[in-house]
């Protein structure tokens, strides 16, 4: 996965975080998020916006033990990886 731009991404153990009614988003393990904490954090922590760099969303990866965010004004470009054996 790819993001070929990118405002700002954390990654955070699962076990430090708990359910949020504040957020709002699609989908279960990739999430698109209309409402959240993180894009609160972005809007306030930097000059981002809707004229600079443009229109971006928070996008959401919840792995095995870890939370991906990802603030960009890009879309992910998913690629498959050929295994080695």
């Amino acid at each position: 996965m790819d993001f070929e731009w990118y405002i700002g991404y954390s990654v955070r153990n699962e076990s430090y975080t708990s359910w949020d009614n504040y957020e709002e988003f699609e989908g279960e393990i990739f999430r698109i998020y209309r409402k959240s904490r993180y894009l609160d954090f972005i809007k306030v922590g930097t000059f981002a916006s809707e004229d600079y760099p443009g229109p971006f969303k928070h996008y959401g990866i919840s792995c095995l033990n870890h939370l991906v965010d990802v603030a960009s004004v890009s879309e992910p470009i998913i690629k498959e990886v050929q295994r080695t054996k």
